[in-house]
């Protein structure tokens, strides 16, 4: 953001210079022009500069699962997979909140996503999220413009060991 206002500025600033001989019209209109010409320097300088800014990885949670129970009886499930939103697959799974609800979730079933069957946990579940985002403490995170957004680079779920169901149909 800082490289808007400065190369502006000193577009602004060099046009008022090399037209210190022109009447005060067309001095605004130099200033104005040059000023143009600076914003439009910035924005590429800066997104340079976005696209350099180093990242960091980022992990969210975990949120605790509870088990569900599927419509055929079978119980202590934690991981239902796989349904469908517009021919995408997608695993469901419900969350414990910190107040004591409960909340259903959904992750799109990607390369994303790890299913690791832990023999440690018995009765409780976890799912936590990576994601890389900008580093906002870098020094160039304030010279840049347009970042890049947030981008989940996996996907991890911790559950007990045999309590994944997937679901499948005897032709």
């Amino acid at each position: 953001m800082y490289t808007l206002a400065i190369l502006a500025g000193i577009g602004c600033c060099l046009a008022l210079y090399l037209s210190r001989r022109c009447s005060l019209d067309e001095r605004a209109f130099a200033c104005f022009i040059g000023s143009f010409i600076g914003a439009i320097l910035s924005i590429l300088v800066g997104g340079i500069i976005a696209v350099n800014t180093p990242t960091r990885d980022v992990v969210l949670g975990p949120a605790t699962l509870v088990s569900m129970r599927t419509s055929d009886g079978v119980t202590g499930a934690f991981i239902f997979g796989s349904g469908s939103i517009e021919s995408s697959s997608k695993y469901n799974f419900m969350m414990k909140m910190d107040d004591g609800s409960l909340a259903p979730g959904w992750v799109f079933s990607d390369s994303t996503v790890r299913i690791i069957e832990d023999k440690s946990l018995e009765g409780v579940g976890y799912w936590r999220t990576t994601v890389r985002e900008v580093d906002t403490e870098s020094a160039l995170y304030n010279w840049g413009l347009l970042h890049r957004s947030r981008v989940t680079i996996r996907q991890e779920f911790r559950v007990p060991v045999g309590t994944v169901v997937q679901g499948f149909k005897v032709q």
